[in-house]
């Protein structure tokens, strides 16, 4: 009897071509996944996921789902999974469900946060989880500029080569941008994306353009003429995959709610 999972991953993308399947001896996170459930089922098993990341781009919350042979028990499964997958790669919550969710189709929406550190040094800590930009960058301009792309749009003009979505129309209902002090100089930024869905590389040009922007590289109304015109080579460079994470999922109703977290958490309660 086959049964349906859902679950919520982590992983470090730097090893990683992405999360697709690509050609034999390409090493991908979609593939580590699947090689790591059939040695614990001894059958192949497909993962779907919410979003095919980029090689060298990461994710907090990204959301699987999958078919498995029903012989082995949810708590098990999860230890074994943590326990038999590569060290950048978690499993963060586990759950049977009725039906198997699309977990493509029947999200609401994803937020990303792209990770800059802005100063003269590269911070040793973080040069495989943030962009380090050297230049000073104008904040208050580029969060006006922000504005500019929050609602639906055509943003052929933000999409990367090979991109095969059947619209380029997309909506973005949020972009913030957030700084702190880092304690051994220069600033901590996040920019943060949300929206319901997104092209090839898109949060990465938005984030391209904006720090361009910022440091003076582009004119402020650089977005608005390339909203207007489609034209890719109108909006600057692609910012590098590494400070990109995939955060959160959103669905309608808490996917996790009767999850193996929940149960631990009850027992350890009672």
């Amino acid at each position: 009897m086959m049964i349906n999972y859902v679950c919520k991953l982590a992983y470090v993308g730097t090893a990683y071509k992405g999360w697709q399947i690509q050609a034999p001896g390409i090493e991908t996170v979609e593939h580590t996944i699947e090689q790591t459930l059939y040695s614990i089922f001894g059958v192949p098993i497909r993962v779907g996921v919410c979003s095919r990341t980029d090689a060298g781009v990461h994710a907090l919350g990204q959301i699987g789902s999958f078919q498995a042979p029903g012989s082995i028990t949810l708590y098990r499964l999860f230890r074994g999974l943590n326990a038999l997958l590569n060290d950048d790669i978690s499993i963060l919550d586990l759950v049977r469900t009725e039906h198997l969710v699309n977990v493509r189709k029947e999200n609401r929406g994803k937020r990303y946060i792209y990770h800059i550190h802005n100063g003269p040094v590269d911070f040793a800590f973080s040069r495989t989880t943030s962009w380090c930009v050297y230049e000073p960058l104008n904040l208050e301009v580029m969060r006006r500029v922000a504005r500019h792309l929050v609602g639906s749009f055509d943003f052929s003009a933000f999409q990367g080569k090979g991109c095969n979505a059947l619209s380029t129309f997309k909506t973005i209902t949020k972009i913030e941008i957030q700084q702190r002090s880092h304690r051994f100089g220069g600033d901590q930024i996040k920019i943060i994306v949300e929206g319901q869905s997104f092209l090839k590389n898109m949060v990465r040009i938005i984030v391209g353009a904006l720090v361009d922007i910022g440091r003076g590289k582009l004119n402020e109304n650089a977005v608005q003429i390339a909203l207007k015109s489609g034209k890719r080579s109108d909006i600057g460079i692609t910012a590098p995959p590494h400070g990109l994470f995939l955060d959160e999922v959103f669905f309608d109703k808490d996917l996790f709610e009767n999850g193996i977290l929940a149960i631990i958490n009850s027992r350890s309660k009672s």
